[in-house]
């Protein structure tokens, strides 16, 4: 009898569990690969990454369940294995067995890409086992759920239904706590957002989730298997797992020694927190070569840092308190992100120089800060934030970060400023060094005239 389901290992077991593993490998290191910003170099926020890939990786595990345990039905030979001597359990173990090492195999291909792209940077920290937890849970329930449908569900629809089901139980999940709005479903899916830059989820609720979503699996296993009394001391299991997320749902702890600040010295001197130290030579490297591209202002007593309450958290929680003559804030960017673990090229460089020329008249605290578009301090900087963007080879239509002013527009309505801009990027190179050295203290406090 040749199929997917002899009670041994076959060929065939083995195409499936390559090609699970290969599906489950390809998606999940697509998904994490696409928001590295978020994780890359920071050991707490890899470990929880890899969840990630649970989502679609659970439903490709339930997909293959499925299709393997519908072999019989699909070759016709149910009533022999129904007549079997053997148990229902050692008939399938190989197929699904195959199934799960196959899931298993693809989310230790996405564990060793997050591991060989986070250890060469991060300098504090491991991997967290206790996150590790949820990729194992989701290869059992994802079999489970493909085992429990592959025998109930018409045989052309098993797959397809067994593939979408872990999908809506997600999405059901997340609707359900948008509606209620209690937390109460918060830490139940696999595939959580919660930054774990500067939180943690309790190891109770890691390891509840865990635990109640395999219980889960192996109690739809055992079911189909008909196996009651396994299903049901596994649903027990499963309940008090559940009880163990829903008290804990929504607490988190705060990563308190995250916030301590770390100083590079040099120039320029930066300042970054010790979940961001990994970043912290780059983070030098990148404001000076910006810093390089802007002659004429001097920016030897600064001290930049990429969030403006740092030294604050650091003293509140570490008792850190690092000395600074003037501090410009030049956020930890990269597409979208902030803070990110990555450096972006364009939205960092963008960032840098609206935190040097904008920044002062928009979010300072001087009483020029925020002032009307109107003022000559202001439109001043806007002139010299579009020159930047420009030196910078950036767009101008506010797409390099989020929060960004559409320069190009505000200049366009605002011909003085059109005029200005003109005239100061042709400029030869000696007269802007003069102009932004004889205006640096201007600028800084937002009080900068229009270049003629």
């Amino acid at each position: 009898m040749r199929s997917f389901t002899p009670g041994r290992l076959g060929y065939q077991d083995f195409l499936v569990a390559a090609a699970v593993a290969a599906l489950t490998a390809a998606q999940g290191i697509f998904l994490v690969a696409g928001r590295a910003e978020r994780w890359e170099g920071n050991w707490a926020s890899s470990s929880a990454v890899v969840g990630w890939a649970t989502l679609w990786g659970t439903c490709i595990a339930a997909a293959a369940a499925a299709w393997v345990v519908a072999a019989p039905r699909r070759h016709g030979y149910l009533p022999l294995v129904q007549a079997a001597a053997r148990s229902q359990a050692r008939i399938y173990a190989a197929a699904l067995l195959s199934v799960g090492a196959g899931s298993l195999l693809g989310y230790l291909a996405v564990l060793g890409f997050v591991t060989a792209k986070t250890a060469p940077k991060a300098t504090h920290g491991s991997a967290d086992l206790v996150e590790l937890a949820t990729p194992l849970a989701a290869v059992v329930i994802g079999v489970g759920v493909g085992t429990a449908l592959g025998r109930v569900v018409p045989l052309r629809l098993a797959p397809l239904a067994a593939g979408i089901t872990p999908y809506v139980i997600y999405m059901l999940l997340v609707y359900a706590d948008v509606y209620v709005s209690q937390g109460i479903f918060t830490d139940f899916p696999m595939s959580d957002q919660v930054d774990r830059t500067y939180l943690r989820i309790p190891v109770e609720t890691l390891a509840g989730r865990a635990l109640f979503w395999a219980a889960l699996g192996g109690a739809l296993i055992a079911w189909t298997m008909r196996s009651g009394r396994h299903a049901y001391s596994l649903l027990l299991l499963a309940g008090f797992a559940c009880s163990a997320v829903l008290l804990t749902a929504g607490a988190r702890t705060e990563a308190v020694g995250e916030y301590e600040a770390v100083c590079i010295e040099g120039q320029p001197r930066v300042c970054v927190d010790r979940a961001h130290d990994h970043l912290g030579t780059e983070y030098q490297r990148r404001i000076r070569e910006n810093l390089a591209a802007l002659r004429g202002i001097d920016m030897s007593s600064v001290t930049f840092v990429p969030a403006p309450d740092l030294f604050e958290l650091s003293r509140r929680y570490s008792g850190n308190m690092p000395s600074a003559q003037r501090i410009l804030t030049a956020p930890l960017i990269d597409g979208r992100t902030s803070p990110a673990h990555r450096i972006g090229g364009a939205s960092f460089d963008a960032s840098f120089g609206f935190s040097v020329f904008l920044a002062p008249c928009l979010q300072g605290d001087g009483p020029t800060a925020g002032q009307p578009k109107g003022s000559d301090g202001t439109r001043a900087a806007f002139v010299l934030y579009d020159w930047w963007l420009g030196v910078r080879d950036l767009a101008r239509d506010g797409t390099n970060f989020p929060g960004e002013l559409k320069v190009q527009s505000i200049l366009a309505e605002d011909p003085g400023m059109s005029k200005a801009s003109e005239t100061f990027a042709q400029m030869d190179e000696g007269q802007r060094e003069e102009f932004l050295r004889s205006h640096q203290a201007d600028l800084a406090n937002c009080r900068g005239s229009l270049p003629t």
